[in-house]
């Protein structure tokens, strides 16, 4: 189970991630403890061995802290702050119990760097930048000892790129161009032996697959066409959650609701929880 999200408000963020099989089991919401330091959006979040964790973001600017936390007392632990520069806006995931992270914004400008966290030791490592454009919003899957990287925005427009990093060798390559309308702030899982990436300003949805290094345009996503929300994928469905969306005569306004929907790749389907 993978999760990576983005923007942070306070009690939606706590409750996605950190009651995230209570929640889908017992179709029930339940609020936690508050975050205890200042409220920030555009942060990274995962999930490691029963632990919560919160790092980066921006709050009244772009941070460098990391949180951790304990669902079984309800707590949370400052971390301190990790080694790299303080950033916003970038993107993280988890696999074999450590989590990667990296592009977005720091003092230096945009990112096309590349971080790895192991809870065990407790330390961060650089890895290879990636040999893409600096960017923002990015699709960011790991999944299979592989990283999934490409869209997002350089600043100027909107990126349609895809690069696969392996992780046991330290290496990216790029694959096969998105076949979708170039966008940022994508949702995204993966599901089996596939990575699915959609929305982002847009309503089309896709599957690819690794293996042929090819992609296909699977059911639309319903509702608002939406940017922006949380997404994981468990028990072999994917979920979306919230975001922002064009409704109301803009392009970032709040749903009337938090809008959780389920998507079952074995029928293409949607269905909204």
């Amino acid at each position: 189970m993978v999760l990576s999200f983005t923007h942070m408000h306070r009690k939606i963020s706590i409750i996605l991630v950190f009651t995230l099989f209570s929640s889908l089991l017992s179709a029930q919401w339940e609020e936690l403890t508050d975050f205890p330091f200042p409220g920030r959006h555009h942060g990274i979040g995962f999930s490691i061995d029963g632990y919560g964790y919160v790092l980066t973001g921006t709050a009244n600017d772009i941070t460098k802290d990391m949180f951790k936390y304990d669902p079984s007392n309800d707590t949370w632990e400052d971390m301190g702050d990790y080694p790299g520069p303080f950033r916003g806006f970038s993107i993280g995931d988890v696999w074999d119990d450590k989590a990667y992270f990296g592009f977005g914004i720091t003092q230096n400008g945009y990112e096309n760097d590349l971080w790895v966290y192991d809870p065990q030791t407790g330390e961060f490592d650089e890895l290879s930048s990636c040999p893409c454009s600096p960017r923002t919003h990015p699709a960011f899957v790991a999944w299979n000892g592989k990283i999934f990287m490409g869209m997002g925005s350089d600043g100027f427009s909107n990126l349609g790129d895809w690069y696969e990093y392996d992780i046991a060798t330290d290496t990216w390559t790029q694959r096969a161009t998105f076949i979708g309308a170039d966008r940022h702030h994508p949702y995204m899982f993966a599901i089996d032996d596939y990575v699915y990436v959609g929305s982002g300003h847009q309503e089309d949805w896709f599957r690819y697959e690794p293996v042929t290094d090819t992609w296909i345009e699977i059911a639309e996503h319903p509702g608002y066409t939406r940017v922006a929300g949380a997404q994981f994928e468990f028990n072999g469905k994917g979920y979306t959650l919230s975001g922002v969306g064009h409704l109301n005569g803009g392009t970032h306004n709040e749903f009337p609701t938090g809008e959780f929907w389920e998507y079952d790749p074995l029928i293409d389907t949607w269905t909204e929880l």
